[in-house]
């Protein structure tokens, strides 16, 4: 099975803002833009 590194660190950041309700376009080249952000 073929694991990308990078989506590790991503899901617990997705978690945290998840809790946050932010909103996130994330790029193919593993850049991202916080579309809407939520306290």
């Amino acid at each position: 099975a073929h694991t990308h590194t990078a989506s590790l660190p991503l899901a617990i950041n997705f978690q945290c803002w998840a809790d946050r309700r932010a909103t996130l376009k994330l790029h193919s080249d593993g850049s991202f833009e916080i579309l809407q952000e939520g306290g």
